[in-house]
C-alpha cells in the first residue's frame, strides 16, 4: 500500500516569500519522499505563509489548524508522513504548547519529519531512542527563546517610535488621502484626494446616506482609491467613520491572552495628521449617522446601539469590540477625537448587565397601567366606530364579503386602532401603545440569555418608545429619558 506524505511549509513574514524559503523547502520535502517511496499529495500542501509560530496561530487559525482538523476526524490516514524543513516550522510557541502539538501528532499515528536533520518523530522511533523527544523539546526551546528576543526587540523598537510620535514620523503607512512627503519627511494630504474626502462629508451633512454618496462619487467618475471597482457603501461608511481625517493617531498595545491576541487601546495622539475634517462636523456626521441606523447587526453587540450619549460632551457614545484585556468597552466619540472630552472607556459587559435589570425594574415597578378618565368621549366614541366597522365583517351584511377583502378596511381599522391607543393614557404620561411596547421589552428583559434576534428586538423596542440612555464617565451615573423627560437614573456602581 503507498503512504502518502503532506509538506507543511511555513514562514513568518510575507516578505520572504521573494526569497528561497518556499521553494527551498518544497524541494526537500519532494527529495525526501522520492528517497522514500512516499506518494507527496500536492492537492493538499499545507503552507501557512506570513503566519507566525510564534503565538501558535497557525495550530489554531491556520492551515496547520485544518490539518489537525483532518487528523482528528481521520481524513488522514494513521501512518501518513507530515515533512517539514524544521521542527521551528511547526511551533515556535512555548515549550508546553509545541510539545502538545508534536505529542497529538505522534499519538494519532503521524510520522513527522524534521527534513534538515533528517529525524523522524513516531511512536516507533521514540520508544526505540526516548531521548529524541529530549532534543525535539531543546528545539521547541530554542526557537521560542529566539522569537521571544525578536518580539522584544520589535516592541521595544516600537516602543521608542511611538514614544517620538510627536515629533516624527512613525511609519510611512498612512490613510489613503495621505503621503509622507520624501523631501520633507512630513505627512501631507493628497489634494485631489483631500476634496473627494471634503466632498463625501459635505454630502453626508447634507444628508445624503452612504449609498447616495457612492452613486454620486460613480456618476462623476470619481475613481476609487484602492482598486478598479466602484465606490460602495461600505467604502463610503468607513471613511465616514475613521475619525483619522481630524487628525488624531489612536495607539493601540498588543495583548496576547489564551492563545488570542487582541489590542488595547492606550493614547491619542492629536494632530499627528494633517486635520482635512473639523471635529464638529465629523461628530455632526456621526449624530446624522446614527438616525438612519435601525439596530441591525450593531444591536447584537450592542443592545442600547444608537441611544447612548455622553453626558460630558453631548456626543454619540458607541460599543467597541477593543478594550483593556479583550473586553468590549463603550466609548465617547467625542473623547475617541480629542474633542473637549476626556471620558474613558466603560467595561460594556457589566453595563449592559445593570442596565438590562434597572430597565426592567423600571417598568415593572413605575409603568402600572392606570386608564384616566375621558372627559370628552372620545375614546368611546373611536371604540363605537371601531365595533360597528368590525361588525361589517359578518357575511350576513350587505356588502361584507367584498369590505371584508378590501385593504381600505384594514386601513380605517389600523386607523381607529391608532385613534385609541393615543387617546388611553396611564398614570405617568405614556399611552395604550407605548406601555404595549413597554409589555414586549419587559418579556424580552426578563431573558437569562440574549440572542441576537432578541437583541435586536429589545433595541427596536428601546428606539420605538424613543429611549435615550446618557452615560456620565467621571461618577458612573446613567440617565434614562423619553419623550417625556428624565424618568430614570442610576449608579453603575449600584448592586443590580
Amino acid at each position: 500500500m503507498t503512504i502518502v506524505a503532506y509538506s507543511y511549509q511555513r514562514f513568518s513574514s510575507l516578505d520572504q516569500i521573494g526569497g528561497d524559503s518556499l521553494t527551498r523547502q518544497s524541494t526537500l520535502a519532494e527529495s525526501y519522499a522520492r528517497d522514500h517511496e512516499l506518494e507527496l499529495d500536492n492537492r493538499l500542501t499545507i503552507r501557512d505563509l506570513g503566519v507566525s509560530g510564534y503565538r501558535g496561530q497557525n495550530a489554531v487559525h491556520g492551515e496547520l489548524g485544518h490539518f489537525l482538523t483532518a487528523v482528528r476526524n481521520g481524513r488522514i490516514a494513521p501512518g501518513s508522513y507530515l515533512l517539514i524543513e524544521s521542527l521551528d516550522r511547526l511551533s515556535r510557541s512555548n515549550i508546553l504548547q509545541a510539545q502538545n502539538l508534536l505529542t497529538e501528532l505522534i499519538l494519532a499515528k503521524i510520522n513527522v519529519v524534521s527534513l534538515v536533520d533528517n529525524r523522524t518523530y513516531s511512536e516507533a522511533s521514540l520508544t526505540a531512542d526516548p531521548l529524541a523527544l529530549i532534543f525535539a523539546l531543546i528545539v521547541f526551546i530554542r526557537a521560542n527563546e529566539e522569537s521571544s528576543l525578536k518580539s522584544f526587540r520589535a516592541k521595544q523598537a516600537w516602543i521608542r517610535k511611538r514614544d517620538s510620535a510627536g515629533t516624527q514620523v512613525m511609519t510611512s503607512r498612512v490613510p489613503d488621502w495621505l503621503i509622507v512627503c520624501k523631501a520633507t519627511g512630513q505627512i501631507v494630504a493628497r489634494s485631489e484626494r483631500a476634496e473627494v474626502l471634503s466632498t463625501i462629508f459635505q454630502l453626508a451633512l447634507d444628508g445624503r446616506s452612504p449609498f447616495e454618496i457612492a452613486d454620486h462619487l460613480n456618476a462623476r467618475g470619481v475613481c476609487r482609491w484602492r482598486g478598479s471597482q466602484p465606490w460602495t457603501r461600505p467604502t463610503v461608511s468607513t471613511l465616514l467613520r475613521n475619525r483619522r481625517v481630524t487628525g488624531v493617531l489612536p495607539l493601540y498595545i498588543a495583548t496576547h491572552d489564551n492563545g488570542e491576541t487582541s489590542r488595547r487601546p492606550i493614547k491619542l495622539l492629536a494632530d499627528y495628521f494633517p486635520r482635512l475634517i473639523e471635529p464638529e462636523a465629523f461628530l455632526k456626521v456621526q449624530a446624522l449617522a446614527s438616525t438612519r441606523r435601525r439596530g441591525g447587526n450593531a444591536a447584537k453587540l450592542n443592545v442600547f446601539a444608537n441611544m447612548l450619549f455622553c453626558a460630558g460632551c453631548g456626543a454619540p457614545v458607541r460599543h467597541h469590540s477593543y478594550g483593556e484585556y479583550g473586553r468590549a468597552i463603550l466609548a465617547c466619540d467625542g473623547a475617541r477625537i480629542l474633542h473637549g472630552c476626556n471620558a474613558s472607556g466603560f467595561d460594556y459587559d457589566a453595563f449592559e448587565i445593570i442596565t438590562k435589570k434597572q430597565l426592567s425594574r423600571w417598568i415593572h415597578d413605575d409603568l402600572p397601567w392606570h386608564q384616566v378618565s375621558d372627559p370628552n368621549q372620545h375614546v368611546f366614541r373611536a371604540v363605537q366606530e371601531l365595533s360597528d366597522l368590525q361588525s361589517s365583517l359578518s357575511p350576513r351584511s350587505p356588502g361584507g364579503a367584498k369590505r371584508r377583502a378590501g385593504a381600505t378596511f384594514y386601513a380605517e381599522v389600523a386607523k381607529l386602532e391608532d385613534q385609541i391607543d393615543d387617546l388611553i393614557f396611564n398614570e405617568h404620561g405614556f399611552n395604550a401603545k407605548a406601555v404595549k411596547l413597554t409589555s414586549k421589552l419587559a418579556a424580552y428583559l426578563d431573558e437569562e440569555i440574549y440572542e441576537n434576534t432578541v437583541r435586536v428586538k429589545c433595541n427596536m423596542l428601546l428606539r420605538q418608545l424613543g429611549a435615550r440612555l446618557v452615560v456620565d464617565f467621571d461618577t458612573g451615573w446613567v440617565g434614562l429619558s423619553h419623550n417625556k423627560g428624565f424618568e430614570r437614573s442610576w449608579s453603575m456602581e449600584e448592586n443590580p
